[in-house]
């Protein structure tokens, strides 16, 4: 599945791409039709982004970075803090609307995505463009309905929620694997990491980032490699 979507986000990227270099919202007649808007920059970088977890291949990680910025370069409105759903110079208006259609809005995706990046590459813009974009939803946050919003609101979540580890186990088991987990909880402290406990018949450890969550640990050396891809 992870080479069919590899194949699948290669074609698009090139069949996708403009004399410009920018990106196509669609193909038209087989060539590459109107500029791409917000969501297609944001869903690609989001797809770039999942497989260079799932694949460790530093090009979908480089095409990850690449869409960001220009998502960044091509739709954030200074003024507002926003981002608009489409360019600027493409459109006789170019609103700044973070509400869902029929899919996840694109300021949702650009959220997520900032915040990923944030975590896997510090030394870059992303952390600080991830707060200042949450920083700007959190008014509309408390002030709109908040089914337009269901996809900001998740992504805010999971932005100011980070990661977290749910540790899973009987009621009070001696099971060294506990001790082991929340050991490797209390070193990842510092980037965030709580660990909670939380009854159950069998002792696995859960990762998740966000609203994220990883397939389930079953011993600690599995968790520390989750934690080791996830940069924790």
């Amino acid at each position: 599945w992870t080479a069919l979507a590899g194949r699948t986000l290669a074609t698009l990227l090139a069949r996708l791409r403009r004399p410009d270099g920018m990106l196509a919202r669609h193909l038209l007649d087989g060539e590459p039709g109107p500029p791409a808007a917000l969501e297609d920059y944001a869903a690609l970088a989001e797809a770039a982004l999942a497989l260079a977890v799932a694949t460790g291949e530093r090009k979908w990680f480089d095409g990850a970075l690449r869409l960001a910025d220009l998502a960044h370069g091509l739709f954030h409105d200074p003024e507002s803090g926003l981002y608009r759903l489409g360019p600027a110079a493409g459109l006789p208006i170019a609103p700044v609307i973070p509400d869902d259609g029929p899919s996840p809005s694109g300021t949702a995706l650009l959220l997520g995505v900032f915040s990923r990046l944030a975590r896997l590459a510090p030394d870059g813009p992303w952390a600080a463009r991830a707060e200042a974009l949450a920083a700007a939803l959190q008014p509309l946050a408390s002030s709109r309905h908040p089914l337009g919003l269901a996809a900001c609101l998740a992504a805010l979540d999971a932005h100011q929620r980070g990661a977290h580890l749910k540790i899973l186990a009987p009621a009070e088991s001696d099971d060294e694997r506990i001790a082991a987990f929340r050991r490797l909880a209390t070193a990842a402290f510092a980037a965030g990491l709580a660990g909670e406990s939380v009854p159950a018949e069998g002792v696995q450890a859960i990762l998740c980032l966000g609203s994220r969550c990883l397939a389930p640990a079953d011993a600690p050396e599995v968790l520390a490699a989750q934690m080791e891809a996830e940069h924790v």
